[in-house]
């Protein structure tokens, strides 16, 4: 597999200690929408950013694979290896290679807690705060978990020197927090771009995940890029248009949703809040950027491998929530996602736009509640 271009010769060393995150702007506005303890888990030098809470009664539950400590994950200099967060399952592809599952892991298979476990994925220019209500619905009955991809969120945000920005870096730091935090009886809800990360981690951790429920997104090879999307990749324009004035921030507050009016200004500013300067946008450029339309593009490879891989779990229950009015994640997505999962429950939200989830946050909550009990 192609390695990604940002090599480890040009990036600066890290250290291992989690920094002080600056607070984002405006946050006696959108804070008590979002009344979350934040935790960090640092990845390669990196603050990951991520919500982790549960009923009352599994506070004792040992969930954590404590084999190490999560302040010393990594050396300063050292790559992530790949290989190493792949677990015991064939694959059609060598980015997804087999490992063997050590005894630890065997033996937290078929833990005494066996509720499942709730991993939220988000997609660009959202984080975490998209899953908000949901959070808040579930987290007395489940353990939820809602991670900010670095750059993205209260996550750190270093520069594209110092941090690749690949789909297959996600994948990896996704399939990290995984086997580290030991999930297992995983649901994965994944919307954007969180689809395609949020696969790819479960694909290399297929034992761990039961469920699968995607929204507006994709995981695939496809052609189907709308325009508005292609122009935010022409070079120099680009840059102009999402980090200079982050106009694809902006522009989804309104053509993202179907309802506009329901974004208030507190959720206004919440969406905004962690992308508040040119720096902090960083991600929301790379994102549109890693999009990939020809074979020589770096994440085409591991886009490729996630599809090959996709029937991995066309035995296990599939849930597919799509916003009709999505103008970017069409119907066409939606077809192409049946293709792979023929016996997924499907749902149509007519009145919804690709962020389904602020469109229709209660009937998006009654179907993960029905399909999470079924």
């Amino acid at each position: 597999m192609k390695k990604d271009k940002t090599t480890q010769s040009n990036m600066k060393p890290r250290a291992p200690e989690i920094p002080i995150m600056p607070t984002p702007k405006d946050e006696a506005l959108w804070r008590p929408l979002y009344p979350f303890e934040s935790k960090y888990m640092m990845i390669k030098g990196f603050a990951y950013h991520y919500i982790d809470e549960q009923p009352d009664d599994s506070l004792n539950e040992d969930q954590t694979d404590c084999s190490d400590d999560t302040q010393n994950l990594f050396s300063p200099d050292e790559e992530i290896n790949e290989n190493n967060v792949a677990e015991n399952q064939e694959t059609n592809s060598s980015s997804f290679p087999k490992e063997n599952v050590d005894l630890k892991e065997k033996q937290s298979f078929g833990s005494k807690n066996d509720r499942p476990t709730l991993l939220f994925v988000h997609g660009n220019p959202t984080w975490s705060f998209y899953w908000r209500n949901i959070l808040i619905a579930f987290r007395k009955k489940y353990r939820v978990i809602a991670v900010d991809h670095i750059g993205c969120g209260l996550s750190e945000k270093p520069s594209a020197k110092e941090y690749p920005y690949s789909l297959e870096r996600r994948v990896s730091d996704l399939a990290y927090l995984v086997k580290k935090l030991n999930l297992n009886n995983v649901i994965l809800v994944a919307h954007d771009w969180g689809v395609a990360v949020g696969m790819g981690a479960a694909i290399r951790h297929s034992k761990r995940f039961s469920k699968i429920v995607l929204m507006n997104g994709g995981a695939y090879l496809s052609h189907l890029c709308p325009l508005r999307i292609r122009i935010c990749r022409i070079p120099i324009l680009n840059r102009i248009i999402l980090q200079s004035f982050n106009t694809f921030a902006l522009a989804a507050l309104r053509s993202a949703t179907a309802h506009p009016s329901l974004l208030t200004n507190d959720i206004r500013a919440g969406y905004l809040a962690p992308y508040d300067s040119y720096k902090n946008r960083v991600a929301v450029y790379q994102f549109v950027q890693d999009i990939p339309m020809t074979e020589k593009h770096r994440s085409y490879q591991t886009l490729k491998s996630i599809e090959d891989n996709l029937t991995l779990f066309r035995d296990k229950p599939v849930s597919l929530i799509w916003g009709m009015q999505d103008f970017c994640f069409t119907s066409e997505f939606l077809k192409r996602f049946l293709h792979f999962y023929p016996e997924a429950d499907v749902h149509r939200i007519e009145k919804a736009g690709h962020y389904v989830v602020e469109d229709a946050t209660d009937e998006v909550i009654s179907i993960l509640d029905h399909f999470i009990n079924r």
